[in-house]
């Protein structure tokens, strides 16, 4: 490994994240290179099963290389005997940490059996981790893999740190349990200005100092662009309510209203499919606006290189999920397309209204239609806006550099370890 790394010397990480890999969460794969090409080894670990269906080709490729979550199957019982036998003390801790989580977790509906279930595949990720030598556990989503993660670190006596990013921190089922995670974690980093804040609110101030912002990291593309296309609308994202996508196309109605020459594309897949599609065809706009479906990568950036415009109207959903910021609006300035989005969460902290962007209120679709007739009105104010956006995506969102800070944040010490260090204190 490096000495500028930013990890310590002989580090061994194990990443547990929700699913790997996972379409929309290209920063973690991202993540995962990075730190690769550091030189840090790096095991990878997903509490779900790994998708049926891949979208994107090139995702497969992970699928040998992870470590997936099983119940049931003989090596499971046999690390769970090897952990009893060896370190009970810290398996029954751990079992009575996710047991006393789900209880307190009880009035969430499935929630507090999904919790559960996680230990007995944490327990099997532990065992893995032990054979692989990983010297520190990481988790990405401060839920489930945060769980499971903490139960590994119980057993091995290793720290653990995690990344909270959006829903995972956002929606209150999800904070139950989370300032103990906090406390029990050697270091915490999260993704926005906005959640540290929040995070802030969530533990006692001595906490506050253990957690950090690193922004997920993405690189600049260079060489030739393919032609814009002056009426081109595009929006990314999974197909949920917390997208907006839904205002979007009320916006896209009062533009054809107006007269506005525009077609807007919508790529993507998820749960709001057949009402956006319904949406769009009582708004009479079939001719005009388009559920493409999930595409692989480079075909989504190709998209959003030759589009006069890129918009992405989030709002806070009913379970309280929002977007942090969203890495596909990262990608759209490092392409210099304009961006339209809403002042919500962190995407403030990057479509700086004005300045890098347009930003309207959540929840407000004529706003939103008078933002992108501005802009398909006015195309070269509105780049040199995205190219403002470049610019601070190449400095403060450099992947090598914000990977290094990363990893110096997590391998290093900030005072008391944690309680998975002490499985006296790791059962709440």
């Amino acid at each position: 490994m490096s000495a500028t790394a930013g990890a310590r010397p002989g580090t061994h990480l194990a990443y547990v994240t929700a699913g790997f890999p996972n379409l929309t969460q290209s920063f973690v794969r991202h993540e995962v290179e990075t730190v690769r090409a550091l030189g840090v080894p790096l095991t990878i670990f997903s509490v779900r099963p790994p998708p049926r269906v891949f979208p994107d080709p090139s995702l497969a490729r992970y699928v040998d290389e992870t470590i997936y979550g099983t119940r049931f199957a003989p090596a499971v019982f046999a690390a769970h005997l090897h952990f009893l036998l060896r370190r009970p003390q810290r398996y029954l801790a751990a079992l009575a940490g996710v047991l006393a989580l789900a209880f307190r977790q009880r009035r969430c509906g499935g929630l507090p059996l999904r919790t559960c279930i996680v230990f007995p595949m944490s327990v099997y990720f532990a065992r893995v981790m032990e054979e692989r030598g990983v010297t520190h556990v990481h988790a990405h989503f401060a839920n489930h893999p945060t769980t499971a993660a903490r139960v590994a670190a119980t057993l091995l006596d290793l720290p653990f740190t995690f990344t909270g990013h959006a829903f995972d921190i956002f929606v209150p089922a999800n904070q139950i349990g989370l300032a103990d995670k906090v406390a029990d974690a050697a270091a915490v980093v999260t993704c926005t200005e906005f959640n540290r804040r929040l995070l802030h609110g969530l533990v006692p101030p001595p906490q506050h100092a253990k957690i950090t912002v690193c922004y997920h990291g993405i690189s600049v593309p260079a060489g030739p662009r393919p032609a814009r296309e002056p009426d081109l609308i595009v929006a990314v994202g999974r197909l949920t309510v917390k997208k907006g996508f839904h205002h979007l196309v009320t916006a896209c109605a009062e533009l054809a209203r107006d007269d506005v020459g525009f077609r807007c594309v919508v790529i993507g897949e998820g749960e709001e499919e057949a009402s956006l599609a319904d949406a769009i065809a009582r708004v009479g706009l079939r001719d005009r606006v388009a559920l493409l479906g999930a595409h692989p990568h480079r075909e989504v950036m190709e998209w959003i290189a030759r589009a006069a415009v890129f918009a992405l109207p989030s709002t806070i959903a009913k379970d309280a999920s929002m977007d942090g910021i969203p890495n596909v609006i990262l990608e759209a300035f490092a392409l210099e397309t304009p961006v339209v989005s809403t002042r919500l969460s962190g995407i403030p902290e990057v479509v700086r209204d004005g300045e890098t962007g347009v930003l309207v209120d959540p929840d407000d679709p004529h706003a939103l239609a008078t933002a992108l007739r501005d802009v398909l009105a006015h195309p070269e104010t509105h780049r040199a806006r995205a190219r403002r956006g470049r610019d601070l995506v190449a400095t403060t969102f450099d992947p090598d550099r914000n990977v290094r800070r990363f990893l110096e944040w997590i391998t290093q010490p900030h005072g008391d370890r944690g309680a998975a260090s002490d499985p006296q204190r790791a059962v709440s």
